[in-house]
């Protein structure tokens, strides 16, 4: 296999931490969301959404509460183990630059003016090499 299969293999499987992240700040979101429907009364009787039981409205929310909190300790679980496995790669400077792109959300240019690399393709470079670092770790097993 090539180094840039390794490369393009890695970058989707670290793509999925990317959207896990977003999930999980979606369904926070939208449990916030809930909390103030059933704190503040958030009953709407307005003509496009008449509701004919708060009670069974509030038990819909709570229980949509349960299923979306126990969604986001599944997720969180998914995501804290692909993270330690970036962890675990051994070249520290992969391991920074695989987080910082992946989790923090940064890009190559700020991530360069932080780490006060001289060049983003410097970075690009680390980038590249991490994550064939991390397909050979955890997919030649």
């Amino acid at each position: 296999m090539t180094d840039k299969d390794k490369y393009l293999i890695s970058r989707l499987d670290l793509m999925k931490l990317k959207r896990m992240i977003k999930r999980i700040q979606e369904l926070k979101e939208a449990n916030d969301a809930m909390i103030y429907s059933l704190t503040v009364g958030g009953i709407d009787y307005s003509k496009d959404r008449v509701q004919t039981s708060p009670a069974n409205m509030m038990e819909t929310l709570m229980a949509m509460m349960v299923d979306n909190t126990s969604e986001i300790k599944r997720i969180e679980a998914e995501v804290n183990s692909i993270k330690d496995s970036i962890y675990r790669l051994e070249n520290a400077k992969y391991t920074k630059v695989l987080l910082e792109v992946f989790v923090e959300n940064k890009s190559f240019r700020t991530i360069a003016a932080e780490g006060k690399y001289k060049y983003r393709s410097n970075v690009e470079y680390i980038y590249k090499r991490a994550l064939i670092a991390y397909y050979d770790l955890y997919h030649n097993i």
